[in-house]
């Protein structure tokens, strides 16, 4: 028994997905790789296959035009694992059908028809295996290359964001931490997050992310820990869920303060566990996966009011971020506007804004932090307005994001923020003295940019000079 083992893991692996009825002959006609057989009624049972068998290839066996709910599912896996070679064997005279495409999942790297031509398949099966395992490779690479680079910014506050991140992701002790990150919307928690998990010692392994309020209450048990088939209505397979699917990695459990107040009780029991069981299942299974979660609201109001509860809050709360809002990384502004406009032209030598414009930027508050930054420069780009500083169309771009922008002057009212052009020369002189001369601590203390503070100083002829 041993020694059989011993020959299957020096073979290359294979997944095939099929009818049972096809399996003996697949492994005996392939003797050359060791064929890993899963029943295509099963097909979530590939998403732990895949890892457990280091799976580079799937065969994929239709016989008869197949079901959305399998499509779905092989959707699923592509998407999990885009580098995999997906090779399929099907009726010729399917293949002879106009509606043909239609019957193949459109990520198909090669197809073969019955019967099937088991030399011309171990050709196609070699060359796909090798082109995986190249795939693969770049993709841990650009997966590993400094991860921390893809936060941009240069400012103070992105600075000690960033080595937070680093302090909780690098040990092997904190792997294992659950973490939560607190952040206005659009700061970039799920950045951070994604970020947290490729510098830990669990990147290899998956990352599982879910937005906890974007799944209605009947179905975010079953998104978050499975189902059997036949559990409930509409049950017509087996589900995997998002906890089983980061197992070994990392789940980001996104808008945990919108969580059911049911779920949140399942929750912390799997927290204190580990142990996961399916809805309908009758077993449990443990999991071995870190935990962080985000949230834009304040959580201990929340656990005030009776919609938290305190045992979950203080199970996530065992290491804490807070992602700095960008009225506080003004620095790093024209950085996130220029690098969103480059993306965008498909322009790396780096895109311009007009001065006119650039200015408009530096001087608005963006509560919607850098998601509303980046909707802004794709609305320009569709109006092709970056580097026209005559078209008034241009400067009126921002005026629907200030007018529809009502969460601006409640958080300005309660910030009793100014904008440049309302600061009295007087609050200028005052703030620059209590920050000791440090212009940067001066800006922050008027809610402005630096930018807009060096222009101030100048209209006013103010000498800043110490005496």
């Amino acid at each position: 028994m041993s020694s059989k083992k011993s020959e299957e893991t020096k073979k290359r692996s294979v997944l095939v997905i099929g009818s049972i009825k096809f399996f003996t002959e697949i492994n005996v006609r392939l003797s050359a790789w060791h064929c890993v057989n899963c029943p295509i009624h099963d097909v979530e049972k590939s998403f732990s296959l895949i890892g457990e068998h280091a799976i580079k290839v799937i065969i994929l066996i239709f016989e008869q035009p197949s079901h959305q709910l399998l499509f779905a599912s092989l959707d699923r896996l592509h998407h999990r694992f885009p580098e995999l070679k997906w090779i399929t064997i099907l009726q010729e005279s399917q293949l002879q059908k106009s509606n043909a495409s239609l019957l193949l999942p459109d990520f198909i790297y090669d197809y073969h028809h019955f019967p099937i031509d088991f030399d011309r398949l171990n050709h196609t099966l070699g060359h796909a295996h090798g082109l995986a395992s190249i795939s693969k490779a770049k993709s841990d690479k650009k997966y590993n290359d400094s991860p921390i680079e893809d936060m941009l910014g240069s400012s103070e506050a992105i600075q000690c964001f960033k080595q937070q991140l680093k302090l909780v992701a690098n040990t092997n002790a904190n792997a294992n931490a659950n973490i939560l990150i607190t952040g206005e919307t659009g700061t970039g928690k799920d950045l951070a997050a994604i970020i947290i998990h490729k510098l830990s010692s669990r990147n290899k392994a998956p990352f599982v992310h879910i937005n906890c309020a974007a799944f209605p209450e009947h179905l975010i048990q079953s998104e978050l820990f499975g189902h059997e088939k036949g559990a409930f209505t509409g049950a017509e397979g087996q589900h995997i869920g998002k906890i089983e699917q980061a197992q070994g990695g990392t789940l980001f459990l996104n808008e945990i303060g919108d969580l059911p107040a049911h779920m949140q009780v399942i929750l912390l029991k799997f927290l204190d566990d580990k142990m996961l069981e399916r809805i309908g299942a009758n077993e449990q299974i443990r999991i071995d996966c870190r935990i962080i979660a985000a949230t834009h609201e304040p959580l201990e109001q929340a656990v005030e009011h009776g919609k938290f509860r305190e045992d979950l809050f203080h199970r996530l709360n065992i290491l804490r971020l807070h992602s700095p809002p960008l009225r506080d990384r003004s620095d790093d502004v024209l950085l996130l506007a220029k690098s969103k406009l480059s993306e965008l032209l498909n322009d790396r030598s780096g895109a311009q804004l007009a001065d006119e414009l650039a200015l408009k930027i530096l001087n608005y508050h963006w509560p919607g932090n850098v998601r509303e930054l980046f909707n802004f420069i794709e609305r320009l780009v569709v109006m092709g307005g970056a580097e026209n500083s005559n078209n008034e169309q241009v400067f009126d771009i921002l005026e629907p994001v200030k007018s529809a922008s009502n969460l601006e002057t409640a958080n300005m009212e309660a910030r009793k923020i100014k904008r440049p052009r309302e600061l009295k020369k007087q609050e200028i002189i005052e703030a620059i003295e209590s920050s000791d001369y440090n212009l940067s601590k001066a800006a922050k203390l008027l809610s402005i940019s630096r930018t807009s503070l060096y222009r101030l100083i100048h209209k006013s002829n103010l000498d800043i000079s110490k005496e």
